[in-house]
């Protein structure tokens, strides 16, 4: 059988979350826009499976400072959800420029972008 042959979802947010968030644990926030997983203690995927992108973004808490990598659709203020999750100094680290990464970006005093 070849992925051609599967059936496909009824609508495309069906197969949405993935599996593997099953083998995770979910963190509830005050937002409903974003889903939060706990990766390990210093790293969270937050999710944003609310639209067709369905971008992932990755919150890593260092000793003195976190970083979000990448910013998201913008829909909801992933700013907020960092403050949740973590009370340290934060910054976005863009690593490139599509719109569900980067329309965030607003919501951040500081950032940084990977160069190419």
């Amino acid at each position: 059988m070849s992925a051609n042959d599967a059936d496909p979802p009824s609508n495309w947010w069906d197969p949405h979350p993935h599996e593997i968030y099953k083998t995770l644990e979910k963190i509830e926030t005050t937002s409903p826009w974003f889903e939060v997983y706990r990766i390990h203690d210093w790293l969270y995927a937050i999710y944003e499976g609310g639209i067709f992108d369905e971008p992932v973004m990755y919150l890593v808490i260092g000793d003195e400072r976190a970083a979000l990598v990448d910013g998201g659709s913008g829909i909801g203020r992933i700013d907020m959800v960092v403050e949740e999750l973590t009370d340290r100094p934060h910054f976005l680290l863009l690593t490139h420029t599509h719109n569900d990464h980067i329309s965030g970006c607003k919501d951040f005093t500081e950032m940084r972008a990977q160069g190419y």
